[in-house]
């Protein structure tokens, strides 16, 4: 969990914003999109992002802790 809170708040704030709306409370795009100000289509764009650059900060932490054993 703390990893997770790490990388959520190491990423963009409107990156963080839709992925958290999304994920953690299920609103839908368009319910996001009308919360934030923006279109479905941007939402869905900020989400797809979000999602690749959380997947990245997961994986160059695991790495890390993995290279850690090594030394």
């Amino acid at each position: 969990r703390v990893l997770v809170r790490r990388i959520l708040e190491a990423l963009p704030n409107s990156f963080r914003e839709v992925l958290a709306m999304r994920d953690l409370e299920g609103m839908s795009c368009g319910d996001i999109a009308d919360a934030v100000g923006t279109t479905a289509g941007t939402v869905r764009w900020r989400l797809h992002h979000a999602r690749k650059l959380f997947r990245e900060h997961w994986e160059r932490q695991l790495g890390a802790e993995e290279g850690s054993d090594l030394i």
